[in-house]
């Protein structure tokens, strides 16, 4: 029996897509942190921030995410604009862009 090939990456592709949505990354933009929400558990995340130009501009580490948990990231140190923001886990990688705007209320 061979298996269907197409099959086989239609699973790999709707795992990896749903994957990317069980770390949610908010609100965006954001004015002084930004909030992950996990909907399975994790454990050693790390969180590096890049400015646009691709400059490393802070790293914060994680022990775990808990399904449902909202973790907050205090980022108010960081100027205005546009950032990326990369979530390493155990089952991978997540690349989000995010906007810091200052907020004068």
């Amino acid at each position: 029996l061979v298996p269907d090939e197409y099959a086989l990456n239609d699973t790999l592709k709707a795992s990896l897509i749903s994957y990317r949505y069980l770390i949610q990354v908010g609100p965006n933009p954001f004015s002084t942190s930004i909030g992950f929400t996990s909907q399975g558990y994790y454990e050693n995340i790390t969180v590096n921030i890049y400015s646009s130009g691709g400059k490393l501009m802070h790293i914060k580490q994680f022990d775990e995410f808990a399904p449902g948990e909202r973790v907050e990231m205090d980022l108010s140190f960081l100027p205005a604009g546009s950032y990326i923001l990369k979530v390493n886990t155990q089952l991978g990688n997540n690349i989000y862009k995010v906007i810091k705007v200052n907020y004068n209320p």
